[in-house]
């Protein structure tokens, strides 16, 4: 019984330590996508800026 719940509990910390890391990953994309449509706006609108 005792051998089970350490399974149990290790099984949980690994599950949450990889979800931990998988959020950690998605929060730098989003920043990296954020700032790449920045980059991109202002690209544009330097380009419309020029046409006009």
């Amino acid at each position: 019984m005792k051998i089970e719940l350490e399974k149990i509990l290790t099984t949980i910390v690994f599950l949450i330590i990889v979800v931990g890391l998988i959020f950690l990953q998605i929060d730098t994309v989003m920043k990296f996508s954020a700032a790449m449509l920045v980059l991109i706006y202002w690209e544009l609108e330097d380009i419309l800026r020029k046409l006009d």
